[in-house]
């Protein structure tokens, strides 16, 4: 593991530590334009999450692609269900047909912070990513 450490950036590749960043890599296969949950990230009371995701996907042997680069953030106060803070981002390069791409959600019920993938009705859709997640 190289880990890089100034005095602003402490990142280490494909790990966590004492810093609370840690990087995730998701991957998963759709069949349908149903969002579908590529990693979840449980939130326990009085924290905080900051995410950023490169979402890569590919219709069959790459007959159409998509990439999203999204970005969000959530908390949980106490007593209290997660919440996204303000509005995720998504910017989706894309040339396949009804716009494929993932999002950020709060799950109530699992008191989860959801990314998710959706593809598109009856096509065959590769997802695969790194995500960098860091708490607090």
């Amino acid at each position: 593991m190289t880990v890089y450490r100034d005095t602003q950036i402490q990142i280490a590749d494909g790990g966590s530590y004492a810093g609370g960043t840690t990087r995730k890599n998701v991957k998963i296969t759709t069949t349908d334009n149903t969002a579908t949950v590529i990693l979840s990230i449980p939130v326990a009371e009085g924290e905080v999450y900051s995410v950023m995701g490169q979402i890569v996907g590919k219709l069959g042997s790459a007959t159409g692609a998509s990439c999203t680069f999204v970005s969000g953030a959530a908390r949980r106060q106490a007593s209290g269900n997660v919440a996204l803070i303000g509005t995720p981002t998504a910017t989706v390069q894309e040339d396949a047909s009804n716009a494929p791409g993932a999002s950020w959600n709060a799950n109530t019920s699992a008191q989860t912070l959801e990314l998710k993938v959706t593809g598109n009705n009856s096509e065959t859709w590769t997802w695969e990513g790194a995500v960098f997640i860091t708490k607090l």
